[in-house]
C-alpha cells in the first residue's frame, strides 16, 4: 500500500473517531444540562400549599354528574369525586366539600355574585 492510502485511511478512522467523540460530549452535555435543570428544581423551595372548600353542585346533562366550583380559584370542573385531594385547576388543597342542597339557590347565588361583579 502506498503511503498516501496509507495516510488517507488513517484520517478516516481518526475522522471517525473525532465524530464519535463529538457526539459522545454532545450527548454528555445534554446530560449535564438535565442534571442542572434537575438540580436547581430540587433545590427550590416547595410551593405554598393553599386550602380550599369544594362547593359539588348536581348537574344534569343526558347524565348526573358533579360539576365542582373551587372556592379559592372560583373555577369549575367536572367529574368531582370523592377521591379528590386537590383542586384540579390551581392546586389547592380541597379540605371540605359541600353538596348542594338545592340547585336553584345555586342559580340564584350564581346571578347575585354575577350581578355584584358587574356593578
Amino acid at each position: 500500500m502506498s503511503e498516501r492510502a496509507l495516510r488517507k485511511q488513517n484520517a478516516d478512522v481518526v475522522a471517525g473517531c473525532l465524530d464519535s467523540l463529538a457526539q459522545e460530549l454532545d450527548a454528555r452535555t445534554r446530560i449535564r444540562e438535565a442534571l442542572a435543570l434537575a438540580h436547581d428544581v430540587l433545590n427550590e423551595e416547595p410551593r405554598k400549599l393553599t386550602q380550599c372548600e369544594i362547593a359539588v353542585e348536581y348537574l344534569q346533562i343526558n347524565m348526573s354528574a358533579n360539576r365542582a366550583r373551587c372556592g379559592e380559584c372560583d373555577g369549575a370542573f367536572e367529574g368531582w369525586t370523592q377521591a379528590f385531594r386537590y383542586c384540579p385547576l390551581c392546586g389547592s388543597q380541597i379540605t371540605r366539600a359541600e353538596r348542594d342542597s338545592n340547585p336553584y339557590d345555586r342559580n340564584l347565588t350564581d346571578r347575585i355574585k354575577e350581578n355584584l361583579i358587574n356593578a
